[in-house]
């Protein structure tokens, strides 16, 4: 991480005793740095913040995971003593100490933070919401959430009042409704909700009469027009059929493996026919099942890699004659795809 950083004084408005350290990697759109983590994308700041305290991940608070705040005010800064834990509540006053800090960095942000304080502040003086969204040309809903207070609620009003009330309640929800999103906090009664509606809801699922490919027990298909039905349960939504497998295989479902068919039927939900594998081994299943969409058999790829290394042949050549792009050429030749041939 440290090869990543360099050194900045940190705003004399915060008296704090280090330089700020500042992450040079990659960043994300609303101005916080990115970098990959135990297989994941995280904030470096958050790694930074693990390391000094000697912890694995960033404590819950009532199953919802705690923010990691900057006492510096600078997205990029990976400072541990610049790091301080804390709630989605307490996050959001810190912005009161820098109030353009949403119209900087938020990339959700529709507006800037000077035409939000207009807004703000024209309540008492510019009439109704419609006539105000007119003189201002944004969506009505922009004002109606700015004077109730659901946005921008770190800017004072016309009388210099904040009041972040409804701003909290609603960052609580949406963080209660994250840590419901995350399958590994489920308790036994949402598990047993989510099983009963994969496989015991006739308006859902409809038992097929035959078997296939030597499985003892036909399909239990999953009633929709997609290839890859999606179930809601629990305040979650995800493909059916991975759901059917992660229940079949103990509640647990692995980082780097998918969830692969041993029948070749995608809206196939029965858990006998469901098993984690690794992506080489589920295209090839799925080749071996006919369910791969593909311009080219496998007999083509040898081909092209046969004809790629005896030499005299350019990927543009071979891209000409089996007519498809010649960036998909230079994958199959160097084995970055068809990996299972």
């Amino acid at each position: 991480m440290l090869e990543k950083t360099t050194s900045a004084d940190a705003p004399a408005k915060y008296d704090l005793e280090k330089k700020c350290l500042l992450w040079t990697g990659g960043k994300s759109k609303n101005g916080y740095g990115l970098c990959r983590y135990r297989g994941k994308t995280t904030g470096p700041h958050r790694i930074s913040w693990m390391i000094a305290n000697r912890v694995e991940e960033v404590p819950k608070t009532n199953g919802i995971v705690s923010h990691v705040r900057h006492l510096c005010n600078q997205p990029l800064c990976v400072e541990p003593t610049h790091l301080k834990i804390g709630s989605a509540k307490d996050n959001g006053k810190d912005k009161l100490t820098n109030p353009n800090i949403r119209g900087d960095f938020h990339s959700c942000a529709k507006i800037t933070a000077d035409l939000a304080e207009q807004i703000k502040k024209s309540k008492l003086i510019h009439g109704s919401q419609k006539a105000r969204a007119e003189r201002f040309n944004v969506p009505l809903h922009i004002i109606k959430n700015i004077d109730s207070g659901t946005t921008w609620a770190h800017i004072p009003d016309a009388k210099g009042n904040v009041d972040r009330t409804k701003a909290d309640k609603r960052n609580e929800c949406d963080q209660i409704r994250r840590a419901k999103k995350n399958i590994k906090d489920w308790t036994d009664e949402e598990w047993k909700r989510a099983e009963n509606k994969l496989w015991n809801n006739p308006n859902y699922v409809n038992r097929l009469s035959k078997t296939v490919h030597g499985l003892e027990i036909s399909c239990l298909e999953w009633k929709s027009k997609r290839a890859y039905p999606s179930i809601s349960v629990n305040g979650l939504r995800m493909n059916a059929h991975l759901l059917a497998c992660i229940i079949g295989n103990n509640r647990v479902r692995p980082e780097v493996l998918q969830a692969s068919h041993k029948c070749g039927n995608s809206k196939c939900v029965e858990k006998t026919h469901l098993h984690f594998q690794s992506s080489s081994h589920n295209i090839k299943d799925r080749h071996k099942h006919g369910t791969m969409k593909s311009k080219l058999s496998e007999k083509q790829v040898l081909e092209m890699r046969e004809k790629y290394s005896k030499g005299g042949v350019s990927c543009a050549e071979l891209a000409r004659e089996f007519s498809i792009h010649e960036r998909t050429v230079s994958k199959i030749v160097t084995r970055h795809c068809w990996t299972h041939v």
